[in-house]
């Protein structure tokens, strides 16, 4: 049952004195099975609908736990109990080079069972047939992904444009398709390395047609720096715009001008347009109406194999020895959303539509809320000037605050060296304009300048520059400066305490159904040996304060978790794989 086209439909005519043969059952079972797959396929989807997790159970070894899926036409596949193997032992491993990543994917497969004698019609040689066939499913491993865009229905909405893809490194950029006008959009760049110990830099100029920034400015400019080396991270930038009303220009997003830069290599990226229309209508109705265009046989037949991708594996693999990093799964979220779960997000998403405001004399009070706290830092900045200094001006080189990117305050201050005659032998710094002081008790010994600073808010650094405003006789300028950024988060009720960490042992255990087993915690950086068990699944077991666990009579990989009393941030997790022997 391989085939994409299952129309049409044509089923059996019954009739006295009609003679079965083979075809006609077999006609029987594909007329209700091609009805059902091609109703699966353009009423439900494709994708994941419950289960099938994948979990890293030590660096050669996953358990795929049970689940239900649709394929892309329609065939169910349900992996029935949990299932436990070695990476190595999977389809496709042998043809997987030395590479950083490869994908864990599952597929419809049919198996003949039941090998018996025919009683009668013996055909060319043979008296043994297969006298059931299971549907099943196969385990492979791929090497690319086939086709991302077109997985989901995403590509409705969104176009998916790779700027870059050389050395172990991908910059895509991800726009609408369409925006009604005076709606927010989001432009996205997904900058990806893998197996690249190089830093990078990623830059470029967005022209926005028929759209304005935040900031009213009809332009995006891009900036992405790494200051530490990584050889493997995953950056997604945000940028949000807003359409104007519907134009009849080319509405869109132009890339201008930018550079890829790898360590001290550079790499011109090339000038693109990616339209994108602007309109009355809601995304809603732009959808339904590019869909419902769309020719049948190009949905039907959706090119690529038919599989569903469960797991992206990130590991060290030379040969047949490996050891597995990480684990991301459901990496393209090839899932599917049943009814109960569609209608309940239409109805929180009817909740908060704002309603016409009520007068009540009712008092309410607001649960209170602990304020963002700010992040801060400091320093000294010593700027070298010429001895005579006559009304220029002087730049320091561009500074790290620390804070990260986006928005930060800077204030700044001449620092006053320590004057041998003054009575208190007092260091001062000087906000503002020194010559606020001249001719008073309090007058410095500091030059006349005026002090500003050049802020890169996406590099999350600075620039001091200082002007004399009279002639002045010295080498150096002492500059402090102080830098403040608002907080975006709440900070946590409790501190983040350095040092202490705790660890379930054994990582990982097998036991059998209602079998018990007692796991210890090992605590280190700390006295205290207080701490909560629980088992995260509702139908995993059970484990008392002691941290004796009894399985479940249910097959299956369950997930525990021990917490610190004391320090509520620190938890470690473990796994069990319950299975009859």
């Amino acid at each position: 049952m391989e085939h994409r086209k299952y129309y049409p439909f044509v089923r059996n005519n019954y009739f006295y004195g009609k003679l079965l043969s083979v075809r006609d059952f077999q006609e029987e079972q594909k007329y209700y099975n091609d009805k059902r797959r091609l109703s699966h396929f353009f009423t439900t989807g494709a994708g994941v609908v419950s289960g099938m997790n994948i979990v890293l159970l030590d660096e050669k070894t996953i358990s795929l736990e049970q689940g239900f899926a649709l394929d892309y036409t329609g065939r169910e596949i349900i992996v029935e109990e949990a299932v436990t193997k070695k990476i190595s032992t999977i389809e496709g491993f042998d043809d997987i080079g030395d590479t950083k990543t490869a994908y864990i994917c599952i597929a419809y497969q049919e198996k003949e069972e039941e090998l018996i004698h025919a009683m009668t019609g013996k055909l060319a040689g043979k008296n043994k047939y297969y006298n059931r066939i299971k549907e099943s499913y196969k385990l492979f491993l791929t090497q690319e992904a086939e086709n991302t865009q077109y997985l989901t229905q995403s590509h409705l909405i969104e176009k998916q444009t790779v700027l870059y893809q050389e050395q172990g490194l991908s910059i895509t950029q991800i726009t609408p398709r369409y925006v009604p006008e005076k709606q927010c959009a989001i432009i996205q760049f997904i900058i990806e390395k893998e197996d690249l110990p190089k830093t990078i830099s990623f830059s470029c100029r967005i022209r926005c047609n028929g759209f304005q920034t935040e900031e009213y400015d009809d332009a995006i400019s891009v900036y992405f720096q790494e200051n530490t080396i990584t050889a493997n991270q995953k950056t997604i930038l945000n940028y949000t715009v807003i359409a104007q009303k519907e134009v009849h220009f080319m509405e869109g997003f132009t890339l201008e001008e930018g550079a890829v830069t790898i360590e001290n290599e550079t790499y011109p990226l090339k000038n693109r347009t990616t339209p994108c229309e602007i309109g009355k209508i809601s995304l809603l109705e732009y959808v339904t109406k590019k869909q419902m265009t769309k020719h049948f046989e190009d949905i039907v037949n959706i090119g690529g194999e038919n599989k569903l991708y469960l797991a992206k594996i990130t590991w060290i693999k030379q040969g047949e020895q490996y050891s597995v990093e990480s684990i991301e799964n459901m990496p393209f979220q090839q899932y599917v959303l049943s009814n109960t779960i569609l209608a309940e997000l239409l109805k929180q998403k009817q909740q908060i539509i704002p309603q016409k405001k009520q007068h009540h004399k009712e008092k309410i009070t607001l649960p209170q809320q602990s304020l963002p706290q700010p992040q801060t830092a400091s320093g000294t900045e010593i700027i070298e000037t010429d001895f005579y200094s006559k009304k220029k001006s002087y730049f320091s080189e561009e500074i790290a605050h620390g804070l990260g990117s986006g928005d930060v305050m800077i204030q700044t201050a001449l620092e006053d060296i320590i004057d041998q005659r003054d009575f208190f032998n007092m260091r001062k710094n000087v906000f503002g304009s020194s010559s606020v002081f001249v001719d008073s008790p309090f007058q410095t010994e500091l030059p006349t300048v005026e002090i500003g600073v050049l802020s890169y808010p996406d590099r999350g650094t600075f620039r001091i520059g200082v002007q004399f405003k009279e002639d002045a006789h010295v080498t150096t300028v002492k500059v402090k400066w102080w830098a403040l950024k608002k907080e975006s988060k709440p900070q946590s009720t409790f501190a983040e305490v350095g040092g202490v960490t705790l660890a379930i042992e054994p990582n990982t255990v097998a036991l059998k159904p209602r079998e018990k087993y007692k796991f210890e915690v090992v605590f280190e950086g700390t006295d205290s040996r207080e701490c909560k068990w629980k088992v995260l699944e509702e139908d995993g077991g059970k484990i008392d304060s002691n941290g004796v666990y009894e399985a479940p009579s249910k097959e299956g990989v369950y997930e525990i978790s021990v917490e610190s009393i004391k320090y509520p941030n620190k938890k470690a997790t473990a796994f069990v794989v319950v299975k009859e022997s």
